[in-house]
Parts: C-alpha cells; sequence; structure tokens
C-alpha cells in the first residue's frame, strides 16, 4: 500500500569544504547517471524529480532514490506535479440490500475507491442500512513529459499509477513546459505547452485560456499571492496579464514583446506585502535580463543586463525588512545573487560542476532552507544556513523528518546533520495537545529513531494526525506525520 511500507533511511548530510561563509553544493546521486534535471517538487516523505531519463522519487543527498517507470514513455520529463487530496468526499447509500447493514457501526480503512490505481482514505458509517461513505484521496504524482520538439506523438501530462507502477496518459499535448496547481483555488491545474495556456479540474478535460490574444507558446506562469483572479504568462514574445482568472488578457511589458519570458515570481522584504514581481527574459541577445514590477506586473523596469537568464526564486536566508535578492538562475553562469534594485551580491556556485541551472527550490517539508538546483549536470542541494561551530569553514545543517507519512504500523524520525553524538528528546502531541509517546535520549550522528506507533502504555493510537517535536542542543524543530490503521 503507497506510503505505508517503505521506510526511508536517514540522509545524513555533513556540508564540509567550503571557505569561510560561503556555501556549498552538494551532489544528491538519483541514479548512476547524471541526467539534466529539469524540475523538482516535494511531498511530505519524498521529492519527485524530472530528468533527461524520467522521474526519480527520493529524499535527500544518499537517498535512497528509485526511477518511476523509465521504459514508458521513455521521454524527459519537463515538469512534475505534487497534488495532495482534494479533500474529503462524500455519498451516501441507501442500501436496503446490503445484507446485515443494520444497527450502527462506523469504520476506517485504506483502498482504491475511485479506482484511479492510488491508495484513498475511506472512512464509513452504517445507520440501520442508511451507508455513508468518505474518502480522501492521499495524493497525485503528475508529468509533463516531452522530447523538446513539440513532435512527438507521446508528448503530454501523464499520471503515476502507484497499484501498477506505471504512468499513463491524461491528456496530449505538443512540448508542455510546466503542469502547475493554482495555489489559491482548490483542483484547479494549469499548462503550458506550444498550442498556448490551458485549464483543468480533473487533468483529463482541458479548456484553453486567451486564445485570441496569448501567442501559442507558453512558457511559464505566475499567480497573484493573495487575489486568486490575478495572474500572468509568460510567453515566447512578452508577458502577458489577467485580472479575471483567464477570461481577459493584456500585454504587460511592451519592452520585451518580442522576447521569450522565463520565469515570474514574487519578492518581498522579509515576507511582508508589498510585493515585487520580477522576471528573467531572453534568449542570448542582448535585450536579455532581469525586470521588477512594484505594482503587480502592470508595470515594469529592466533592473539588470544578463544573458541567457533562466529561473528565479527569492534567497529568503539574505532578504530582510530593507531589501529583497532573488536567486537568478542562467545557462553558462550558474546562480547569481541579485536585490530588488538590480544589483549583483555574488553568485552561489560553489559545488556546481555544471553552470547550467534550469530549476531552483525549496524542500517545504523541513525545518531549514534546504535548496534544490536542477542543473545540466544533475540534481544539487545546498543548505543555506551560515556556518556555526564546526570549525572553520563548516556549514552545519540540522533538520529533522518523519517518514513515511503517512505511516502505518512504523514511523522513524530522521535528523539530518547531527555531527556527533548529542543529547536528545522527542514528544509526539495528538490534535488535542496531549502528549501521547516521548523518548528522551543520546541520539547519534547518523542514527534513526524508530518509533511503533503505541502510546506510553502500549495502546496502538487511532488514525489521524499528530504533531512531533524534536528538541536538540541547538533548537526545536517540528513537523506533523499522518497515521493511518
Amino acid at each position: 500500500m503507497k506510503g505505508l511500507s517503505i521506510l526511508i533511511g536517514l540522509a545524513l548530510l555533513l556540508l564540509c569544504g567550503a571557505s569561510a561563509n560561503a556555501y556549498q553544493w552538494q551532489r544528491v546521486a538519483v541514479d548512476t547517471t547524471d541526467y539534466p534535471c529539469y524540475d523538482i517538487q516535494f511531498g511530505p516523505d519524498k521529492a519527485y524529480v524530472g530528468t533527461e531519463a524520467g522521474v526519480f522519487r527520493g529524499f535527500g543527498v544518499i537517498g535512497p532514490w528509485e526511477g518511476m517507470g523509465l521504459e514508458y514513455p521513455g521521454l524527459p520529463a519537463y515538469s512534475v506535479l505534487y497534488r495532495q487530496g482534494t479533500g474529503w468526499e462524500k455519498q451516501v447509500i441507501n442500501e436496503s440490500l446490503l445484507p446485515g447493514a443494520t444497527g450502527h457501526s462506523m469504520g476506517i480503512t485504506t483502498g482504491d475507491l475511485d479506482d484511479d490505481g492510488d491508495a484513498d482514505v475511506i472512512a464509513t458509517e452504517c445507520d440501520e442500512g442508511t451507508v455513508t461513505v468518505y474518502w480522501n484521496d492521499l495524493d497525485d504524482i503528475y508529468a509533463a513529459f516531452t522530447d523538446g520538439t513539440g513532435l512527438c506523438e507521446s508528448d503530454g501530462i501523464y499520471k503515476w499509477h502507484d497499484t501498477t507502477q506505471e504512468w499513463m496518459a491524461t491528456w496530449w499535448c505538443p512540448r508542455p513546459f510546466f503542469v502547475v496547481d493554482h495555489p489559491l483555488v482548490r483542483g484547479q491545474c494549469y499548462c503550458g505547452n506550444f498550442e498556448g495556456f490551458f485549464t483543468s479540474s480533473d487533468m483529463i478535460n482541458w479548456t484553453e485560456l486567451g486564445a485570441a490574444v496569448l501567442p501559442d507558446t507558453v512558457t511559464t506562469c505566475w499567480f497573484h499571492p493573495s487575489d486568486p483572479n490575478v495572474m500572468m504568462v509568460g510567453t515566447i514574445r512578452g508577458t502577458y496579464r489577467t485580472t479575471d482568472l483567464g477570461l481577459s488578457w493584456s500585454l504587460a511589458n511592451e519592452e520585451v514583446a518580442h522576447l521569450p519570458v522565463m520565469d515570474i515570481e514574487t519578492g518581498s522584504f522579509a515576507g511582508l506585502p508589498p510585493w515585487f514581481v520580477f522576471a528573467s527574459v531572453g534568449n542570448g541577445s542582448y535585450s536579455d535580463g532581469m525586470f521588477r514590477s512594484d505594482n503587480e506586473g502592470v508595470d515594469w523596469e529592466r533592473i539588470l543586463w544578463m544573458g541567457m537568464p533562466t529561473d528565479l526564486i527569492q534567497d529568503v536566508e539574505r532578504s530582510d525588512l530593507t531589501r529583497t535578492v532573488m536567486f537568478l538562475g542562467t545557462i553558462g553562469q550558474g546562480i547569481k545573487r541579485i536585490d530588488h534594485n538590480g544589483v549583483n551580491q555574488g553568485s552561489l556556485n560553489t559545488g556546481l560542476p555544471s553552470l547550467t541551472v534550469y530549476r531552483m527550490a525549496y524542500d517545504p517539508w523541513i525545518d531549514t532552507l534546504a535548496l534544490y538546483g536542477c542543473t545540466e549536470g544533475g540534481l544539487y542541494l545546498c543548505f543555506l544556513l551560515e556556518p556555526t561551530g564546526g570549525g572553520p569553514g563548516v556549514v552545519q545543517p540540522v533538520a529533522c523528518r518523519a517518514s513515511p507519512n503517512p505511516w502505518g504500523e512504523r514511523v522513524t524520525f530522521s535528523v539530518i546533520g547531527v555531527r556527533a553524538t548529542a543529547p536528545a528528546s522527542v514528544r509526539v502531541f495528538d490534535l488535542a495537545g496531549r502528549e501521547v509517546w516521548s523518548w528522551r535520549g543520546a541520539l547519534a550522528a547518523g542514527e534513526p529513531l524508530e518509533w511503533n506507533g503505541r502510546d506510553a502504555d502500549g495502546r496502538t493510537l487511532a488514525s489521524g494526525v499528530y504533531f512531533y517535536r524534536v528538541e536538540l542542543p541547538d533548537g526545536t524543530y517540528k513537523g506533523k506525520a499522518v497515521h493511518l490503521r
């Protein structure tokens, strides 16, 4: 059963050898070959990486990692989408024909109720022959496969079926650049490809947006942080903006209407509004560079000339109440740190064998700034922490994680970055804040801590959400895990 039988081993990440106050990238060995990596998405206990050879899943520098159906469709995966369950669905069945459906009963189990190849959480209650079923699709993995030409008949969006261990096509489209969820409109998905910009609520039936206005090739999209109706797309010829969820569009940056837009991202002062919007624009011409908008994409100004820019993401560690700093990926120059005025704050290239960077992303499931870089030379990981007491030039990242998540019979707490044996405690709480289990002792470097899911009196805990708290000499780390019986 998906997510319940595989325990991910502890990944001990010691980032050593960097110069003082520098940051060191570490190679993530998703396979024996360092395939070009194009995208990465994160679930509670795994990361999903789109590469030239297909999709791989795993966690950390030493894994384990595994390929996902690499034989079919046998194409590069340019984009990956991890979708959590869309919420609880309810169905009432008044079944007088159900033998034994009398009295009152209820229960919780797992199965594939919607027949999509993935496990669902299923809760039932029976009241004198009326059966009410509630189910929640735990998660789905989609990928945009393409050979890059737009001519391959197998190009399109595929869904991973964990029970059969294979990809199944849900929609054919030429050269999909991305497939993403709307962060503010639950269940609404978007895809940009060689034919335009499309939206879907079921990943099967797609509707084109802006067909009369947008250029055919849409390369990226941006969502307003708080207004679901405001969106922008980057195309092969400029940036376009909508304020009505895609019904009407207008050109947003006439200065670069003839150039491809590679990425559009939000930046802010310490996470607070107002927001800047940044765009990386160019294809190797003298007009390449980085642009900024101070009014949510209405007006733009160039802040930096930079050849062949690719991806953008905020440098959260360096941004504060006085400046916003962005990481800017490039083709051939690695990763640059650029502040909101266009001032180059240096590079983030130590340890990167390839200076062609396609995508950068933070892992949101761990309590530290873990930045992944998808490069032409493979997948790399960098912890954005200043060096601390481990000697000159040693970066000491520490984070914690529970896996598998959701978990069934046992769960393993993995503490990442512990240099040596140290006193530690782990406490687990239920939704009411009651402590149900605790452990105290000495935690050695590389030692996972396994819990059998029982409380202090040895009783099996009910299914539900539990919070864990790991206390170490240098700090406290918190997280949550879902228990399914």
